[in-house]
C-alpha cells in the first residue's frame, strides 16, 4: 500500500547483498496521532541519518481517501439493487395472490377471517425468503472466510489476522 519497498532480505542476506541504503520498519506501542508517531520515531532514529519517513498514518488516510470516491456509487447501486428485488417480490405476490383468488374465495366461504389468509400468503412467502436469505447468508460467509485466509472473526468487526513473522532489515 505504501510502495516502499520491493523486497524483504533476511540479515544474513544483508551481508551477501552490501546494499549502499537499507529501509527501517518501526512499529511503536503509542502510534495512534502524528505527534505521537514524530515523537516515536525521533526517539527511534536520533543517532540514524534519515534520509525520509512516512507514517502509517499518511498511508491510511491516502488510502481511506481513494476508496470514498467509490461510496456513493456502490451506495446508489445498492439501493437500484434493493429496489428491484421489492419489485419482483412484490410481483411475484401478486401473482401469487392472482393465481390462488379461487383458494382465498374457498377459504372466506369457509369462515376464515381475512387475517388468517393474509397469514397464510404471508407464510406461503415467508418461507422461501427466509432459506435463501439464510441459504445465500451461509454461502457468502463461508466464501468471505475463505478469501481471507488465517484471519478469525473475534467479536463483532474486529478481526484477527496471522501476518508472517516480523522482518526487520538491519
Amino acid at each position: 500500500m505504501s510502495e516502499s519497498a520491493e523486497a524483504w532480505v533476511t540479515p544474513e542476506q544483508m551481508t551477501a547483498l552490501r546494499p549502499t541504503a537499507v529501509q527501517m520498519l518501526y512499529r511503536f506501542t503509542q502510534a495512534a496521532t502524528a505527534a505521537e508517531v514524530d515523537a516515536a520515531q525521533a526517539t527511534a532514529t536520533a543517532e540514524l541519518p534519515l534520509l525520509g519517513s512516512q507514517s502509517y498514518l499518511a498511508v491510511k488516510e491516502r488510502v481511506t481517501s481513494e476508496v470514498g470516491v467509490y461510496v456513493p456509487f456502490l451506495m446508489v447501486f445498492g439501493f437500484l439493487g434493493i429496489a428491484v428485488a421489492v419489485l419482483i417480490v412484490a410481483n411475484i405476490v401478486s401473482g401469487a395472490v392472482v393465481a390462488g383468488f379461487r383458494h382465498i374465495g374457498v377459504l372466506k366461504a369457509l369462515g376464515f377471517p381475512l387475517a388468517q389468509v393474509m397469514a397464510v400468503y404471508l407464510l406461503i412467502v415467508s418461507v422461501p425468503a427466509f432459506l435463501g436469505c439464510v441459504l445465500v447468508g451461509v454461502a457468502l460467509a463461508s466464501s468471505a472466510g475463505s478469501a481471507a485466509p488465517g484471519c478469525r472473526v473475534r467479536s463483532g468487526s474486529d478481526r484477527a489476522c496471522r501476518s508472517p513473522a516480523p522482518r526487520a532489515v538491519r
